[in-house]
């Protein structure tokens, strides 16, 4: 037994060494000359540190008004119907913006005005249609209370693993003014929302609300520079749910004038809301500043978008079209391309001159179809051509005042 014993310690000893034996053997390999590996390594970090995204050109925006909820809209059964018309179109831009005028809360009943509430589904059916940037400060935002606000906030918390973002809504004890930093296209957008008018002052701290006072003014202008100061961006949009009176299609100088100080501050297009009905767009040729001297910038400034589907005119005026209330019925989709005047700076710390390659205006209208369901359809001749007599008079005229608002440029 003793002699088995020693043998089979001696051939486990055997093994050991010849693993041994194995681990010390090398394997040949190029040597490299000296410091040439921390030279290559230096090298790649510098190419990393300076290359940035190529930026697709153009960059392809839409902007819609407000998706509101009435009770006709969300009595339908398939919200989804409400957007098949667009859907196409909405899906080919890099970025489709739309003000959702109602809080979001799954836990209360839908309800209209004067204080709107929707379900999940109701917002869903937007996203899926191809909106993806939402504004979420208005005079409705607190409808609800904290449950709303909260169930928004939620709602769109989550909706960020879809690719969608929004802007408009405080954490708790957030004094700041909200913001989304986009990236699309190697693109970088700042995006942020804030609402003048408030129809209750509850849970006021909880969305970003600006008053258009001399106060509330001077407070977001300062805000405006803290932003773009922390987040270098190439375009600053802004959304601004405005507390000019509605149904008004006019623009007052009092309007144009303090967007134009915002334009100054460094924002490059307003998105103004609000108002229900459609009013004229500007696009707007600004000096640039002190960091860009070398030509100028085109801007864009959006008065009123009025409502992208609503039930807000029924019943229709058949006997007179051009009443303010019937524009609350119709709307247009802005499509915007923007370029870059100085591509060559792209990869430098100055902001880039922007270029507005195109505007187009698509006229849109919310109508009854034959299952009593409100959707977005383009007003156009052949949707009129479909109708009966009445109703053909009707979208012939609003079809023709609708291409009466025309598009404002100014050299600035």
């Amino acid at each position: 037994m003793y002699i088995l014993y020693m043998v089979k310690n001696l051939y486990r000893i055997c093994i050991l060494c010849g693993i041994l034996l194995l681990s010390c053997v090398s394997v040949p390999r190029t040597p490299l000359k000296k410091g040439a590996e921390t030279a290559d390594m230096s090298q790649n970090t510098e190419n990393i540190r300076l290359k940035e995204p190529p930026k697709q050109e153009p960059l392809r925006l839409c902007f819609a008004g407000d998706i509101m909820a009435h009770n006709v809209n969300f009595r339908m059964k398939d919200y989804s119907l409400i957007y098949r018309d667009i859907t196409p179109l909405l899906n080919s831009f890099d970025l489709a913006f739309a003000n959702l005028e109602t809080p979001i809360c799954d836990e209360l009943p839908y309800q209209t005005f004067p204080n709107f509430n929707i379900h999940a589904e109701y917002a869903q059916a937007a996203i899926d249609a191809g909106f993806n940037v939402f504004s979420l400060a208005n005079n409705h935002t607190n409808d609800q209370g904290i449950a709303g606000i909260r169930g928004s906030a939620d709602f769109f918390d989550a909706a960020r693993s879809q690719g969608v973002y929004s802007a408009g809504l405080k954490k708790p004890g957030s004094d700041v003014l909200t913001y989304e930093l986009i990236e699309v296209q190697g693109w970088k957008i700042l995006f942020a929302a804030i609402t003048e008018i408030v129809n209750s002052n509850s849970h006021g701290d909880l969305f970003d609300f600006y008053p258009f006072t001399s106060k509330g003014k001077l407070k977001l202008k300062n805000e405006l520079i803290r932003l773009q100061r922390e987040n270098p961006c190439d375009v600053f949009i802004l959304s601004i749910h405005s507390a000019d009176p509605e149904y008004i299609l006019e623009v007052t100088k009092e309007r144009r004038e303090y967007f134009y100080s915002l334009l100054d501050l460094g924002v490059d297009i307003i998105w103004a809301n609000h108002s229900h009905v459609t009013k004229p767009w500007e696009r707007v040729s600004c000096k640039q500043t002190e960091e860009n001297e070398s030509g100028k910038t085109d801007k864009l400034i959006m008065y009123g978008m009025g409502n992208t589907i609503s039930g807000q005119n029924i019943p229709l005026n058949f006997e007179n079209p051009a009443h303010p209330y019937e524009y609350t019925g119709t709307s247009i989709l802005l499509q915007v391309d923007l370029k870059l005047q100085n591509p060559a700076e792209r990869d430098c710390e100055k902001r880039p001159l922007l270029k507005i390659a195109d505007i187009q205006p698509k006229i849109i209208v919310t109508h009854v179809d034959k299952g009593y369901n409100f959707v977005i359809r383009y007003l156009n001749e052949s949707l009129i051509a479909q109708q009966d007599k009445r109703l053909a008079a009707y979208y012939k005229k609003r079809l023709e005042l609708m291409q009466n608002i025309q598009e404002i440029t100014t050299c600035r």
